[in-house]
């Protein structure tokens, strides 16, 4: 249904998010745990939902001369509006039924939405940060609601690989849009991609060095008395290595699309459809989960 992509029912997928600081924390699957994520993503789907229909709304003129967007579907405004009032009447809701008004996070988020789409969007390199933060904040979401403790390499992890799809969606508008110096749709143009793609370059192998220590330190190359990222010295090496071979693949495949200019849709919505990266990542997932079973027993 074309409501589906107005509302963007396919980013529902970037509310898993908040599932990942459990199980990179080696946390028990058990009904408490599962109640805890499905009241957790209940509530971002709706607010995020309310978010991309304002976003929607306030974006549809230049979103007509966006080569990536121009064919999106848009109801009239009276339409527009009955449906943010739906599903904002149900993120009340829901925050209410759950008993969730605490979490300050939820506020953090519409504050770096609002300030994001109504203030930053048009302002260089700003609006690479709060499009950051929109992955960010959903992951320290999941941090509070399970109530883990995070360290300084996993915030180092994640910030660099949120800031590295910011930068790429950006690098792929400036692509399939040809932009020139003097545009409508976003604050950038083909002058700015090498710097873009060196930065992504950066913080792509800020990434995958943060990745790889992490490893070292739970083969044992390397002993700390406080662990700079999360330990599961309790598998064996044959383990720990697959899951670096296959971020080690997700990484390259990443770093090669975007230096070849590759990916002619949005980064979210490519590798959303994109065969190897969902195989590479499903095998990513279960393997973590299987250790996080195995421990229990």
């Amino acid at each position: 249904m074309k409501i589906f992509e107005f509302i963007k029912l396919n980013n529902i997928f970037k509310n898993l998010l908040i599932l990942i600081p459990f199980l990179v924390a080696g946390g028990n699957i058990n009904p408490e745990s599962l109640l805890i994520f499905g009241e957790g993503f209940t509530i971002f789907f709706f607010l995020t939902t309310c978010c991309y229909i304002i976003n929607n709304f306030t974006d549809r003129k230049i979103d007509r001369i966006n080569i990536l967007k121009k064919k999106k579907y848009y109801p009239e405004e009276k339409e527009i509006f009955k449906i943010f009032l739906f599903f904002f009447t149900l993120f009340l809701l829901s925050v209410f039924y759950f008993n969730s008004f605490h979490n300050y996070f939820l506020y953090l988020y519409i504050l770096n939405f609002v300030l994001y789409n109504f203030y930053f969007k048009q302002i260089f390199l700003i609006d690479i940060l709060f499009l950051t933060n929109f992955y960010l904040i959903r992951l320290l979401y999941g941090v509070q609601i399970f109530d883990l403790d995070f360290s300084s390499g996993f915030f180092i992890f994640f910030v660099t690989i949120f800031l590295c799809l910011s930068l790429g969606k950006r690098i792929i508008q400036i692509n399939v849009n040809k932009l020139a110096k003097e545009n409508r749709i976003i604050p950038y143009s083909i002058k700015d991609k090498l710097y873009l793609k060196r930065s992504f370059l950066i913080f792509l192998s800020i990434n995958f060095l943060t990745f790889l220590f992490f490893f070292i330190q739970n083969l044992d190359f390397i002993v700390f008395e406080t662990n700079f990222f999360l330990n599961i010295k309790d598998y064996n090496n044959f383990e720990i290595i697959s899951l670096l071979f296959f971020y080690s693949v997700l990484v390259l495949r990443l770093f090669f699309l975007i230096s070849k200019d590759l990916i002619k849709k949005d980064i979210y919505e490519f590798f959303l459809k994109d065969k190897i990266t969902l195989i590479v990542l499903f095998i990513v997932v279960i393997e973590l989960i299987y250790l996080q079973v195995k421990a229990i027993f």
